[in-house]
């Protein structure tokens, strides 16, 4: 095998990237440079632009890939979304035969060793799905207060120092009791998984359909501290406003919809693993229902769409 096609077979970064604002440009600099500061350097990071208006973004992305090989760019001219994009990285470190890809956001930092731990981990026999806590950060890189953070943040990160979802029954956990405890930023997926089960093409909700079906799928669901993700959590309102505000009440329409069908898809793939039987099936989506509804109503929708709706909607569709 001749040394070019040697390097493409490393494990892959994959970072989506989308620069509508010059005030991203510092954290997009920060999210790479902590991938290049990895203790193990040998690593690919695929960078792809989502259609960025700002020209100086793309500018700034070539100079990089020319200063640095491990650097690989995928221009779109299309705006897809994060999981379309993610996907495309996907593909990419398949056709480069990457054992593993580890995800990282443009405005999120990986821990200097994360590489280097996800390797061995991949060594002593492999995983399916590996996530970190993460430090969530400001826009100039600043942690926030533990007393300032959201609740539902302050709640992971709790469950992150006590008993987090790993293992076989790791999707059924994550779904009835929290959501989601994985940030997209501190996962990493052997390749052959992350190539099986893409991302839905949506703009919400997208990397918990994707994470239930992974960990629906394998038993090495493994969690380890060692390694937390700096996450990027603006103060200022210059670096845009999140979806769920984007949205209001259509974003929790489009949550139930999306996380209701990649929760019955990992139900079928436990299944066809014979992980569950087939007559468990009403019982996890009534209680998957129940900790939907009782999020919406921490959220201010007051159970707005009821269980019952929920569980008719999900059994007509099946049929």
């Amino acid at each position: 095998m001749d040394q070019k096609n040697k390097k493409l077979q490393l494990p892959t970064f994959i970072m989506p990237h989308y620069c509508d604002k010059e005030i991203y440009i510092h954290c997009m600099k920060q999210a790479v440079e902590g991938i290049q500061k990895q203790s193990d350097n040998e690593f690919n990071l695929l960078i792809i632009d989502d259609n960025s208006p700002q020209s100086f973004a793309k500018d700034l992305l070539k100079k990089m890939r020319k200063e640095d090989s491990r650097i690989h760019i995928i221009f779109l001219h299309k705006n897809h979304g994060a999981g379309y994009c993610r996907n495309m990285g996907i593909k990419w470190a398949e056709k480069h035969e990457a054992p593993f890809v580890l995800f990282n956001d443009s405005d999120d930092i990986s821990h200097p060793k994360r590489l280097e731990v996800t390797k061995g981990i991949f060594h002593d026999g492999g995983f399916g799905l590996l996530y970190s806590t993460y430090i969530p950060i400001d826009e100039e890189g600043k942690r926030w207060d533990i007393d300032k953070l959201p609740s539902d943040i302050c709640e992971a990160l709790e469950l992150h120092k006590n008993s987090p979802p790993q293992g076989e029954n790791a999707w059924v956990e994550t779904a009835l009791k929290y959501g989601y405890v994985n940030l997209t930023s501190s996962t990493s997926i052997a390749t052959k998984l992350a190539i099986k089960y893409l991302s839905p093409i949506t703009r919400v909700s997208e990397d918990t359909h994707t994470w239930y079906r992974i960990m629906a799928s394998t038993d090495k669901v493994i969690y380890n501290n060692s390694i937390p993700s700096m996450y990027r959590m603006p103060k200022n309102s210059e670096m845009g406003i999140a979806a769920k505000d984007r949205y209001g009440k259509n974003y929790y329409n489009e949550k139930i919809k999306i996380d209701l069908n990649g929760f019955r898809k990992a139900i079928e793939i436990a299944k066809n693993r014979n992980k569950i039987k087939p007559e468990m099936e009403d019982a996890l989506i009534y209680l998957f229902c129940k900790r939907l509804s009782d999020e919406l109503s921490r959220h201010g929708f007051d159970r707005y769409l009821s269980i019952e709706k929920e569980v008719y909607a999900t059994s007509i569709e099946k049929q």
